[in-house]
Parts: structure tokens; C-alpha cells; sequence
């Protein structure tokens, strides 16, 4: 289980994907260790979710263990890319999502994750409440276009990226 959810182990403890260490010495005991097992991300998706092969042109499980076996050879993006058929931006995308500072690209992480982002159906952004909704309301009801709600959007909150929708979103809220 430690080797599907990234865990390393090292020298007297275990690596974690987000760059935690762990040491186990016979002299600390639980409570003075500030990283617990239990602190790891729990990440679930079932078996027939990762194995469902959704469309080639997506990366799959044996592409990404292939990614993987390429990096660690030292192998550049654009063969890689190459290798596997793809667009070397689709490489560098892959890793620049699904790699950790501390430990590297870990294709069962990053095929899981994947995997988790495709669930659907996704909750809509205009359905819970909350500033969002609020904010978009409130320009609805002055008549205001859904082009006038988002444009303005980036001018009343350039550094809020949670304070964002699309024009599609505004008019599928409507």
C-alpha cells in the first residue's frame, strides 16, 4: 500500500510524496514524532475506475509508468513525447502536474489523481452559496450581461482566482 500511494522507504523511515519524512527511531516515541501515517492523503477511487480506459487520447496507467521509466533515464520531453505518440506539451503537462518537489513524477499518484478528477457530475460553481453567487446575483438583478459579469469580475478581484466564473457558467446559472 505504501508503494501505490508514493511512499518511499528510506534509511530508518519513509519518504511521503508531499516531501514529509518520517524517522523511526527506537529512542522517539509516537508522540514526539510530528508526522504521523495517519497524516497522508487518503485518495479513493475504486479499481474499476482506474482500470476504465476512457478515450486514447488521454494518458493511461502503462503511458505514465512509461513517462516515468523515460524520466529516470534521463530522457528529454520531446523524446518522450515522441516515444509515446503525444504532444511533447502533453508531457510536460503531466509532469508539471503530477510531480513533487521532494520525490519526483509518481505515475500511480498522478494516474489516480487523474482519475479523480474526471468523476462526474462536478458540483456547479452558481449552485452553492456563498460570494460567488451573491456577487453574480446582484449584477443579474441591475441586468447586467453575463460578458459585463465576468469581465468586471477580473477588475474587482484580479488576485482572487475563486472569485472567477465563465460567461457558459453565468448563462448555465441563469
Amino acid at each position: 500500500m505504501d508503494w501505490d500511494l508514493g511512499i518511499k522507504q528510506i534509511k530508518n523511515g519513509r519518504l511521503y510524496p508531499d516531501g514529509r519524512v518520517v524517522r523511526y527511531n527506537v529512542n522517539t516515541t509516537p508522540r514526539s514524532n510530528p508526522y504521523r501515517a495517519s497524516d497522508a492523503p487518503e485518495i479513493v477511487a475504486s479499481m474499476s475506475e482506474l482500470e476504465r480506459v476512457i478515450n486514447p487520447r488521454f494518458i493511461n496507467l502503462a503511458q505514465r509508468e512509461r513517462i516515468y521509466d523515460l524520466q529516470n533515464q534521463g530522457a528529454s520531453i520531446r523524446s518522450i513525447a515522441r516515444d509515446l505518440g503525444k504532444a511533447p506539451s502533453t508531457i510536460s503537462r503531466e509532469l508539471i502536474r503530477n510531480a513533487n518537489n521532494h520525490v519526483g513524477y509518481l505515475p500511480y499518484a498522478a494516474h489516480r489523481a487523474s482519475t479523480l478528477k474526471r468523476r462526474r457530475p462536478k458540483g456547479r460553481k452558481l449552485h452553492a452559496d456563498g460570494p460567488l453567487r451573491d456577487y453574480v446575483d446582484l449584477r443579474l438583478v441591475k441586468r447586467w450581461s453575463p460578458q459585463q459579469i465576468t469581465a468586471r469580475m477580473v477588475k474587482d478581484f484580479p488576485n482572487d482566482q475563486r472569485m472567477r466564473v465563465s460567461t457558459e457558467t453565468v448563462y448555465q446559472g441563469i
